[in-house]
């Protein structure tokens, strides 16, 4: 999920279970333990408190919650 904003590259911010990640690879996600995931596609939508100054949410944020161990 990138698309180019103008000629630059413009990936989304993701977020697991709340906190922010740098850098993160989305391959080290283990499907199984995925509970949900939530697409905002620009910073109009993004809730307020993954709206933040590090960074830009223009180009949207995943957000990605995880299983409860034995849940």
């Amino acid at each position: 999920f990138s698309r180019a904003q103008g000629t630059h590259d413009c990936p989304p911010q993701y977020w697991v279970d709340g906190v922010k990640t740098w850098n993160l690879n989305i391959d080290d996600i283990v499907p199984q333990d995925v509970e949900g995931i939530e697409i905002y596609s620009g910073a109009s939508t993004v809730p307020p408190q993954f709206n933040t100054k590090e960074g830009t949410t223009i180009c949207g944020v995943i957000l990605i919650w995880t299983r409860v161990p034995g849940t």
